[in-house]
């Protein structure tokens, strides 16, 4: 699958109320340590939402979505 550049069938799902702040979102869901590390990680081209990459540390997320984060981490974030 990763050889490909598909995304997992199984996917860890997050559920989240509305829309959520991409750097929080990060925090919490373990893919970055801090709120910095989390910033550092977008600025750096690292993050992908629904496919598309993000450049914006203040880019919103909002469910449903998948999200990227590096070559391997996938998350499908749900509304609760």
């Amino acid at each position: 699958v990763h050889q490909l550049g598909e995304e997992p069938e199984s996917l860890q799902e997050v559920p989240v109320g509305q829309a959520i702040a991409l750097v929080d979102l990060l925090v919490q869901l373990g893919a970055a340590t801090s709120k910095s590390v989390a910033r550092r990680l977008i600025s750096a081209g690292g993050v992908s939402v629904d496919g598309e990459k993000v450049e914006s540390t203040q880019r919103c997320v909002i469910p449903p979505a998948t999200v990227k984060v590096g070559r391997r981490r996938f998350y499908r974030v749900v509304r609760r």
